[in-house]
């Protein structure tokens, strides 16, 4: 079962595409958004939410709240730039990946392996 957190607008268009969708949309309620979250296996969370202050705020207090595995993407990295995290995976282009360690890559492929798997080891 997919469960999807989001504004009103999108939790519409999405449950749309299926009935096994479910959408919920009260995206920046922290409480309702927890107890859908301690309800599930997993969760992602950055994709499309923005980077106001109040945003990445919101970001930090649900992955803060939650022990379960998770995603974070696109907008989330922003948020946790400067967490320890357990349980993550982190998904950044390159941009993202050079604000979330603060190294540039080269576009060269070797030398781009040994940073990511360096920064990967590291955190």
């Amino acid at each position: 079962m997919v469960k999807v957190v989001s504004t009103k607008r999108a939790s519409n268009i999405i449950a749309s595409y299926s009935s096994d969708l479910i959408t919920y949309p009260y995206l920046y309620n922290l409480e309702k958004v927890r107890r859908v979250i301690v309800s599930s296996n997993a969760f992602t969370i950055g994709n499309g939410m923005g980077r106001s202050k109040e945003i990445l705020e919101f970001i930090r207090k649900i992955i803060e709240s939650t022990k379960i595995p998770k995603v974070i993407d696109a907008d989330g990295i922003y948020s946790v730039s400067k967490m320890k995290l357990k349980n993550s995976v982190i998904a950044p282009h390159k941009k993202e990946f050079e604000i979330l360690t603060g190294e540039n890559l080269t576009g060269t492929l070797k030398k781009d392996c040994d940073i990511v798997l360096r920064n990967a080891k590291k955190n």
